[in-house]
């Protein structure tokens, strides 16, 4: 396979906010979580470069659904550094630095819709650090239109739990 395309995530501080690509979270909910920052189809690679330009703050950007292979880093003659050689789902931007990742969205069954990227400085995800993308449709799997909740029938202090064929493991 080969890169379908490349895409820059800047990570700032503008006027007392923290925002990616001048993006906050609440633009997101403005738009009705339409606004997308990125919209890889299923199954290509993508190369994402995330830069840090926030003026003395570090960020750990964590991807939701992927892993990806770290590729570039601008701090470090160019190269990854030896425990980046894993598969990650989250990069550390240090104060100007930038990271080149490779991405293959390889969605799963029920796996397009969106999806969050955003800082794990929890501080900077609670003050609109976050942002969000789509793999394929973005339509599928609509966080705001989706099924609502259905109440457990089982009392909270119910002991042993007690497994019950027809749900999935782990629910």
């Amino acid at each position: 396979m080969t890169t379908t395309r490349q895409q820059v995530l800047r990570f700032e501080r503008q006027g007392g906010e923290w925002v990616v690509n001048k993006t906050t979270w609440e633009d997101v909910e403005k738009s009705e979580f339409m606004l997308l920052e990125a919209n890889p189809q299923p199954f290509t690679i993508e190369q994402w470069t995330f830069t840090n330009h926030s003026g003395g703050w570090f960020h750990p950007i964590h991807v939701h659904l992927v892993d990806a292979k770290v590729i570039a880093r601008n701090t470090n003659g160019g190269k990854p550094f030896a425990w980046e050689n894993g598969p990650k789902d989250t990069f550390y931007i240090g104060e100007g630095e930038f990271v080149t990742t490779l991405i293959q969205f390889e969605t799963q069954p029920d796996g397009e819709g969106r999806y969050m990227i955003h800082c794990h400085n929890v501080s900077h995800e609670d003050h609109d650090m976050v942002v969000q993308f789509s793999a394929g449709n973005p339509l599928d799997n609509d966080p705001i239109k989706a099924d609502p909740p259905l109440r457990d029938p089982l009392p909270l202090n119910a002991f042993p739990p007690v497994y019950r064929p027809g749900f999935p493991p782990g629910t």
